[in-house]
């Protein structure tokens, strides 16, 4: 789905919170690069992945990365091509999942972990969703229609059986596509959950408070965006991010 890139400029700051940051996962080769699928720009922080291992790649100098504990700032040089290699005793492992969701935003993104991709989402179509507080577009509307679409996300997962086995969660919303959560039932109550995108359904032609999609799309699968959880642990991990959000909207207010 993505590629990597050597001749971009990417933002040289941004503004992040760590605070509920949750480290989920490792990928031996992770490219912030400034185009999405086809080529496409999408709207937003170039589209692009932050490191899934900042220390990896503070440690190889391959970026300047620094970040506190506390509400920091992410450092990026450009142009650069941002690949790492894993320490040879990593506890990141693709198929071993601890925590699944990691978040972390300021006023227009989230960054959403899914495995050992992050996947930088524009908050654009969050605030214009007229199906959720019409006259509102601030950033407190955005986080709560993001934590609707959770509470949904969670709720669908009662009905995933070995006969109702699949269903997509729309996540990212661009002006010629989308990208979405593919959530699968395996069995023993395993779930297989991939990232992807489409360009059958443009992002302004559905809100991101629709419960429903049509199902006759492409699903082009990102291949290093895959894991494996158990719907117990991610029912867990979906009810501690709910919470996460009403802090946040709580703080908004």
């Amino acid at each position: 789905m993505f590629k990597a890139v050597e001749d971009f400029n990417p933002p040289r700051t941004i503004d992040v919170e760590w605070d509920c940051c949750m480290a989920v996962g490792f990928n031996p080769q992770v490219y912030i690069h400034p185009t999405g699928p086809k080529g496409r720009r999408p709207r937003g922080l170039q589209g692009g992945r932050a490191a899934a291992d900042p220390a990896s790649l503070l440690a190889q100098g391959r970026a300047d990365l620094r970040a506190l504990q506390g509400p920091g700032r992410l450092w990026r040089q450009a142009p650069k091509k941002y690949i790492f290699s894993p320490p040879a005793k990593s506890r990141w492992s693709s198929n071993k999942i601890d925590i699944m969701i990691e978040v972390i935003f300021d006023e227009k993104f989230l960054i959403l972990s899914i495995g050992s991709t992050k996947i930088n989402v524009d908050l654009y179509y969050y605030r214009i969703d007229p199906n959720l507080y019409s006259d509102d577009e601030s950033i407190t509307k955005a986080l709560k229609v993001f934590k609707k679409k959770i509470l949904n996300w969670k709720f669908k997962l009662q009905s995933l059986s070995i006969k109702n086995n699949h269903f997509f969660v729309p996540i990212e919303f661009h002006d010629e596509y989308i990208g979405l959560l593919g959530c699968e039932y395996l069995e023993n109550e395993m779930l297989r959950i991939k990232y992807g995108f489409t360009t059958d359904i443009e992002g302004y032609s559905i809100y991101p408070s629709s419960k429903e999609i049509k199902m006759d799309f492409t699903f082009e699968a990102d291949g290093n965006s895959i894991l494996w959880i158990s719907r117990a642990k991610l029912e867990e991990n979906l009810s501690s991010l709910v919470a996460f959000f009403e802090l946040k909207i709580a703080n908004q207010n």
